[in-house]
Formats: C-alpha cells, sequence, structure tokens
C-alpha cells in the first residue's frame, strides 16, 4: 500500500499559501489565540492543495469480473441453447470472490444478468434484434459494465458473422483497459438456402426504351423455382429456373410506359429452402420524359369536354376512372399535378387517401379539384384528406354559416329490406346511410331516425347530432319487421319537427314498397306552412315511384330511384347538404377576379363569360382567391400546403355550369396558368444526396454548396405501406449533412429532402432509396475478420465452459480517492477555525510537571513527573505570554 497523487504540481502552491497565512497573522489580536488560528489555517490549506492533488491510497487486489456476450442473430440462431448451457456450467466454476454478468447481442444488446457474485442467470429472458450482427456495438455496450479495480474478462459466444459495424474498431478500447478476451465460436451447419444475390436495372432511361432487368441468385443446393418479375403492383413476367449450388444469373426485359420514379420487384420462389426473407429484391429507376399530369373523372367520359382544353393547351395527360387512381406514394410521385374532376371521395382508393397528403406537403406535387354535384361537400370530402390539402373549407362560415337544421331519416325496415345482393341487405344500406348522414351534420345540428313496417317506433328520437356514439349503436339495432305503412311515420316525423327552433327542417323517406295510401295532400300542405322539406328514395321496382317523385316534387325536396347496386349511403351524406339549399347553387352570374395574380395574368382582359353554377364552400384563412362569385363565393382558390400546392375550382368541367366558357379563346391560357403554377420549382440545383444501407438502417448524406449558420436540412422518408417519419439531418462536414434512419422492411422508401433558412424553403429533392433484406441472410465465407480481432487483442479460443475461469486473474492495481476526505476535513476545520475566533471557550490540555507536590507520581528517567490539566491557549502562546 502506498501513496500517490495525479497532479503533484499543485503542492508549489503550499509556500505561497503558507506565506500569505503567516502575512496576514500579522493582524491577529486576540492574545491566547494567534497560534492555534494559524496553525489551523495552515491544516486547511494543507488539505485542499492535497485534494487538488489527487493524493489517493494504492493497491493490488485479485478481483475479477466476468461479462458474456451472447451472439442470438439469426444467423446464430440454432445455438441459442448451446450459448445458454454454456454460460451456466461457466458459471459453476467462477470462484466465490469473483463477479459475473451476462449480455445478448445482434443488431443491438440487451442485458441479461448485470454484475453480481450470484449465478442467477438460467435462460435468456430477452430477445435483441436478430435482424443484424454487430459485434462492435455489443462490446461498447458491455464495456460500461465493468469496474475500474477489477480484472476485466470478456467471454464472447458468436458465430463471428458481423454483418453491421466492426469488431476490429473495438480494440483499441479493449487493449486500453487490458481486457482479457476468450471467444467461443460457433459452428454453423449449412442448410439448404436459395437468395436473391442482385437485381440491377438502369439509374436512368428514356419512356418507351427497352431495358433489362439482371438477377443474380446464390444457392448451395440444386433445386428448381420460380421468379417473378413485378412493376409495382403488376406481375410482368414470370420464369421457372433450376438452380445449381453457386451463382445463377437471370435477364428479365422490360419497357417503360410511365415517366418518373418506377419500382421492380424481384421475388423467387424456391422448391428447397431454408429462410423466406431473402427472397425479395426491390429496385427503381427513373423514366425520363415531359412531364405529365393525372386526370381523375368522377365517371366515364365526364371529362370529355375538359381534356379538349388541356388538349389546347398542350399538356400532356394520362386519365383514369376513380378506381384506376394511384394507390402508392411512388406512383403518385410520377406525375407532377393530379387534378380530379367531380370525383366522389368514397370512389377513391384507400391507397390515394391514404398518400395524396405526403405527395403533396412532403413531396412537393399539385392538386387540384374541379366541382360537381359529387365534388366539395357534396364530395363527402369534409374531415377527410382531400379537405385538409384543397385551400377551402367544405361548409359554409362566417356569415354564410348554415343555421341550425334538423332532420328525421325515416327508413322502411318490413320485411322485403331483407333483398340484397348476398353479402348486404337494403336495410343493412339504409342503417349506413342513416350513419353517413349523422356524420356530415354539425354538433348543433338535430337528428332523429324513425323506422316503421305496418308501426313505426323512434330508433334514435329528435335529439343533438354531437351524440354520434349513441345514435350509430341505436341505427345498428334495427331489426326487419313486417308489412309496410309509410303515412302514420311520416306524420310522426313531421310532428316532432314543427315545434322545432332549428332554421332548416327536413324529413328523408327512404322504402322499397307500397301501401296504397295516396291522401298526403293535407299533410304536405302543413308540412309546407312550417317550412319542412322532405325527399324521397324509392328502393327497387316494387316502390311506388309515382307517389315518391310527387311526394318529393311537393314537399319541395328531391326524389332518388335506387336498387341494391345504387349507393344509397352517398344519397344520404348528400341531402345533408342539399337540403340546406345553399352548397348547390344553380344560377347565372359572371365571376369576379380577385386582385391580380400569375393565373390571371393574359386571361380576361375582355372579361368573363357567365357561369351557371357552382359548388359553395369557404375560403381557408391562408388561402388566395383569384375568382369569386357575385355573392363573394370562391370559385378559383390557391394555396401553398407544405412544399406543394392546391387549387379548388368550384364551377365544373362538363360545361353544364360552364358552357360559355367552351367557346372562350382565353380558357386553355386561363388552365396552362393554373397548372404552370400548382408545378412548384423547388428543385435541388447543384445540391446532391447519397444513401448508403447499413444492415437495417440507411445513412442518408446531403450535400450543398449554398450553406450558412441557419440552414436547416431535414428529410421526410416514407415506405411502400404509407408509414411516413421525418429526421433532421445534423452537419457533420462544411456543407454536408446527414442522419442514419431505420431501414428495415425490404422495398422502395421515397424520399424528399428539404433545405431551409430561418424556416424559410429555399431548395427541395425527390428521390428513392431502395432497401433491401439484411446482410444476416447471405452466405458469409470463411470469415477472417474474428481471427483477425481475436490476434488483435491476444483472445484465447475456448471449447469448453470449465476454460473461462481456468487461469487466475491478474492483480489489478486499486486505489482509494482521499479527495472528498480531504475536502470534507478542510470544512470541519474551517469551521472549527471559526470557532476558536468567534468563541469564548478554552481548550484544555495534559501538562507533564516534574514536581513532589503532583498527587499522581510515577517513577521514570528524569525523576518524578505530575499530570495537571493546562489552558490550550497557554501551551500554544507561551511564547506570547511571556513577551507580556
Amino acid at each position: 500500500m502506498k501513496l500517490s497523487m495525479d497532479a503533484p504540481v499543485y503542492l508549489l502552491l503550499l509556500p505561497l499559501l503558507a506565506a500569505g497565512i503567516l502575512y496576514t497573522g500579522k493582524k491577529i489580536r486576540e492574545r491566547g489565540k494567534k497560534n492555534s488560528i494559524l496553525i489551523l489555517r495552515m491544516a486547511v490549506a494543507v488539505c485542499l492543495v492535497l485534494a487538488l492533488c489527487g493524493l489517493r491510497v494504492n493497491w493490488y487486489q485479485d478481483k475479477a469480473v466476468t461479462v458474456f456476450l451472447a451472439d442470438l442473430s439469426d444467423s446464430a440462431a440454432a445455438h441459442k441453447n448451446e450459448a445458454g448451457t454454456f454460460i451456466i456450467e461457466a458459471m459453476k466454476h467462477m470462484p466465490d470472490k469473483e463477479q459475473a454478468g451476462v449480455a445478448a447481442f445482434g443488431g443491438d444488446t440487451r442485458i441479461e444478468q448485470f454484475i453480481s457474485e450470484k449465478r442467477q442467470f438460467s435462460d435468456f429472458e430477452t430477445q435483441p434484434s436478430s435482424t443484424a450482427t454487430n459485434l462492435e456495438k455489443g462490446i461498447q455496450a458491455v464495456m460500461g459494465l465493468y469496474s475500474d479495480d477489477a480484472h476485466k474478462r470478456l467471454v464472447i459466444l458468436t458465430d463471428g458473422q458481423e454483418n453491421e459495424g466492426s469488431m476490429l474498431k473495438i480494440v483499441p478500447v479493449l487493449k486500453k483497459n487490458n481486457v482479457e478476451v476468450q471467444i467461443a465460436e460457433f459452428r454453423n451447419t449449412a442448410a439448404n438456402e436459395v437468395y436473391l444475390d442482385k437485381v440491377t436495372v438502369p439509374d436512368k432511361i428514356r419512356v418507351g426504351d427497352a431495358f433489362q432487368v439482371e438477377v443474380t441468385v446464390e444457392s448451395n443446393v440444386k433445386t428448381a423455382a420460380v421468379l417473378y418479375l413485378y412493376s409495382g403492383t403488376e406481375l410482368k413476367a414470370s420464369e421457372k429456373v433450376e438452380l445449381g449450388a453457386g451463382s445463377s444469373r437471370y435477364v428479365f426485359k422490360d419497357t417503360l410506359t410511365a415517366p418518373g420514379l418506377n419500382s421492380y420487384r424481384v421475388l423467387i420462389e424456391p422448391e428447397q429452402d431454408t429462410r423466406s426473407v431473402n427472397n425479395e429484391y426491390a429496385v427503381f429507376t427513373r423514366a425520363e420524359d415531359k412531364e405529365k399530369i393525372l386526370l381523375i373523372e368522377g365517371s366515364s367520359g365526364q371529362a370529355d369536354e375538359y381534356v379538349k382544353v388541356l388538349d389546347a393547351a398542350g399538356i400532356i395527360y394520362d386519365r383514369v376512372l376513380p378506381d384506376g387512381a394511384p394507390r402508392t406514394l411512388a406512383v403518385l410521385n410520377r406525375y407532377k399535378v393530379i387534378i380530379s374532376l367531380d370525383v366522389y371521395r368514397d370512389d377513391l382508393p384507400g391507397g390515394f387517401l391514404d398518400n395524396i397528403e405526403s405527395y403533396v406537403r412532403d413531396f412537393g406535387g399539385g392538386y387540384a379539384a374541379i366541382g360537381g354535384e359529387n365534388s366539395f361537400a357534396l364530395g363527402n370530402y369534409k374531415d377527410s384528406p382531400l379537405e385538409e390539402i384543397l385551400p377551402v373549407y367544405m361548409d359554409l362560415r362566417g356569415e354564410k354559416e348554415i343555421p341550425k337544421m334538423a332532420m328525421v331519416m325515416v327508413i322502411d325496415r318490413s320485411g322485403s329490406m331483407s333483398a340484397g345482393n348476398g353479402y348486404v341487405t337494403l336495410l343493412d344500406l339504409a342503417k349506413q346511410a342513416a350513419l353517413k348522414a349523422v356524420g356530415n351534420l354539425r354538433p348543433v345540428d338535430e337528428a332523429g331516425v324513425l323506422s316503421f313496417e305496418s308501426s313505426y317506433s323512434w330508433t334514435v328520437p329528435l335529439s343533438s347530432a354531437e351524440n354520434s356514439a349513441e345514435i350509430e349503436e341505436a341505427v345498428s339495432g334495427i331489426a326487419l319487421g313486417g308489412g309496410t305503412s309509410i303515412y302514420p311515420a311520416v306524420r310522426e316525423a313531421y310532428e316532432s319537427l314543427k315545434d322545432n327552433d332549428a332554421k332548416r327542417k327536413h324529413i328523408l323517406l327512404l322504402t322499397d314498397g307500397e301501401d296504397g295510401f295516396r291522401d298526403y295532400d293535407d299533410l304536405l300542405k302543413e308540412m309546407g306552412e312550417d317550412n319542412i322539406t322532405l325527399s324521397t328514395v324509392a328502393v327497387g321496382e316494387g316502390s311506388d315511384g309515382q307517389l315518391l317523385s310527387g311526394l318529393a316534387k311537393k314537399g319541395g325536396g328531391r326524389y332518388y330511384y335506387t336498387d341494391i347496386n345504387t349507393d344509397i349511403p352517398r344519397i344520404f351524406a348528400q341531402e345533408v347538404f342539399l337540403s340546406a339549399r345553399s352548397y348547390l347553387v344553380n344560377r347565372s352570374f359572371i365571376p369576379k377576379a380577385a386582385g391580380s395574380s400569375k393565373i390571371m395574368e393574359g386571361v380576361a382582359l375582355n372579361g368573363l363569360p357567365v357561369m351557371d353554377g357552382y359548388v359553395a364552400s369557404t375560403k381557408k384563412e391562408m388561402a388566395s382567391a383569384h375568382l369569386v362569385s357575385d355573392q363573394g363565393d370562391p370559385i378559383l382558390t390557391t394555396w401553398q400546403y407544405g412544399l406543394g400546392r392546391t387549387a379548388a375550382f368550384n364551377s365544373d368541367g362538363e360545361n353544364r355550369w360552364t358552357a360559355a366558357y367552351a367557346g372562350w379563346d382565353d380558357y386553355p391560357l386561363f388552365w396552362k396558368n393554373i397548372i404552370d403554377w400548382l408545378t412548384t420549382d423547388t428543385a435541388g440545383g447543384d445540391n446532391n444526396v447519397s444513401i448508403k444501407q447499413e444492415g437495417t438502417r440507411a445513412h442518408i448524406e446531403y450535400r450543398t454548396e449554398a450553406y450558412t449558420g441557419d440552414t436547416a436540412v431535414y428529410a421526410v422518408y416514407s415506405n411502400e405501406s404509407g408509414g411516413r417519419e421525418e429526421v433532421l439531418l445534423k452537419p457533420s462536414e462544411p456543407g454536408t449533412f446527414s442522419a442514419t434512419v431505420p431501414a428495415d422492411h425490404t422495398g422502395i422508401y421515397n424520399l424528399n429532402i428539404r433545405q431551409e433558412e430561418k424556416g424559410q424553403l429555399v431548395s427541395s429533392l425527390n428521390t428513392a432509396m431502395a432497401v433491401q433484406y439484411s446482410p444476416e441472410y447471405r452466405f458469409v465465407d470463411e470469415s477472417t475478420v474474428l481471427k483477425e480481432f481475436a490476434d488483435a487483442v491476444d483472445a484465447r479460443y475456448i471449447d469448453n465452459p470449465e476454460e473461462v475461469f481456468s487461469l487466475d486473474p491478474e492483480k489489478v492495481k486499486s486505489y482509494l480517492s482521499m479527495t472528498n476526505a480531504l475536502l470534507l476535513l478542510a470544512i470541519l476545520l474551517f469551521m472549527l477555525d471559526i470557532a476558536n475566533r468567534r468563541l469564548k471557550w478554552r481548550f484544555k490540555a495534559i501538562r507533564i510537571d516534574k514536581s513532589p507536590r503532583a498527587g499522581r507520581t510515577r517513577e521514570g528517567k528524569g525523576g518524578q513527573y505530575s499530570a495537571k490539566m493546562l489552558d490550550m491557549g497557554e501551551l500554544l502562546n507561551k511564547k506570547d505570554s511571556r513577551k507580556s
């Protein structure tokens, strides 16, 4: 045992402090205390200086800590039980004075047992990410388990097939900490395995050019297999092949017809195989051509007149029906602008609605909605992604806000409503329709549902529409009944509404039959006097169309004829808005330009033609109105949404309301200006991005020459299933920004990089990254990396558990730092110094007095001595007393 110091140079402070204390001591006036004050101050100074020097007590001990680090990645999965048994058996031989811990690793690391003298490990209870093997990260994680005052022993159980990180990078850390490394290497037995090693396509091609898709397959067994080539979700080709042991190469041919990013996926189905995770490979290429727009028309032929305008403007487009709209972000990104013409929301695929917001906001796409009786509020856009991205609200607000409305839905539940198509009945559709209608009402509105057969009953009494959960539960419970009696049910609906305080009161009747009763005139007259309107829905051939159409006409509402194939829920949803009488505007007016804009540049120099109608909506606060009606309602509205731009044209594209525009010379220029404005110009310029897959993660690196201290770079990436993430790229060197993101699903990830200066967008770049399965599932050559690692750290290969503790640990230099003790002592002495100066107290000491008068004596060299209690101040200040 000996003393040592970390920084003995601070001892040079002692003479300076001593001189300072003696100099200041001259001014001490307390008689009898001067020496005690100086001694206490000297002691405080010595304690502080020794604390600065890092004084410690050193000794050597043979304490040891062992950490077992087990590989639980998929490549070593067959050895999991073997690893657990090895650790249990090894711990049985652990000396009592030693400690051990257990950790498991794959792509990440999990601690199974913290350092302890107990042999409590029984089995692995956690599972690290098994899709990768990262020994470097595993060793880094367990280094924190060791203490500096013990011999460090690391036992690694692995197959050595590292595919993330580099175990050689951790060698300096192991050497610096004198870690004893032992390796128990697993020996993998070869199983039948086939995987796709590589698929290559050209980076860029021209639309219409033929090209090759080259596929490389690796196999360690002779087997038959089938190769499939998909472009997006379309199967382009398949081929039966015979694989031999080793590499096999195959070629598919294809021709691209669509510009933009095109994804390809190759699948292989072997007859003999062990894993399927490596049987898929994704790539993408870019087809260059003049940018297209996509036109989605609500029904076949509906856009016939509008495409004449696009042709006259020289705009290239693809034309599809709603069910042909893109379902993935990759296909959406092929188009610079998407236009929907009188499209009902529910006719669009779910994938389109899921991705349209990201297409505009994150990838700079343009979107325009053209009106019609199946668009905007009437198209069920309310509370949908379409309303979110468009520059108008679907409902009317402000001065034009619709007053309170009360609606009663009268639904036939007679036995004939059990008719259907084998999947749903007419009553099922009626119940869905009622819920759809209630969903479009506002909390301030009131709704009621009355069902009838030969008699009627209130399913949902007239009440606030905000009780949607209660209404849904009640409507779902409507059951089939017997005969049909319409009049009493309609009369009851009228009675419930006539004294209601709502400004708009409406009855919606749905029935599939007839009851022979015709005397409705008095009821309809009363309804008219109380401002209650009536719409009717006749279902099927058995319904009385003449009666129901007459009721709707006299009741001031609308008549619909439907069957099982007609969208009854759509009718009910639209009735909510149509009954308000303000959403569908059918009258002639001349639109007015609202201020100057690039869209109206060169247009309407001689005025605008007459327009005969539109769907009313409300401009959003941050949007710009370019055309408005004579009542101030928006006709053409635009705004910026994220990186993209959107427009709402509330009139139609069929020339029903815009008949006068068909011959207007400026109409093609008008639409060309709109589409040009929607085409955002935020290209990345000279900026570039590189993406590198690292196991189950992807490293994104963005470089730009135009950067400042305020530059912020963000990456938005989304996979094919629609999952979206945003990450901030951090500066790694001047002009370079990077981040590492999870990429654990095979497929194409759409990627948008945006550069901002003080929160303002200055550049945007769209690209993609192809993510493959982890290298964990590839064949590994007889690796020399583990051997290089073992040689670098002087590791010992072991085969048996008892070998772990067979060598005595090296004695480790241990120490006890005195810094805290010295600081505490300095504080105590300082307080004692204060007390000595401020308080009137006396220390007592023993003086040995050579005198026969002392009461107690003892013999000794020098004569007889006696003990006497003296004042401490007298002893310390004897010299001062004499002078006095």
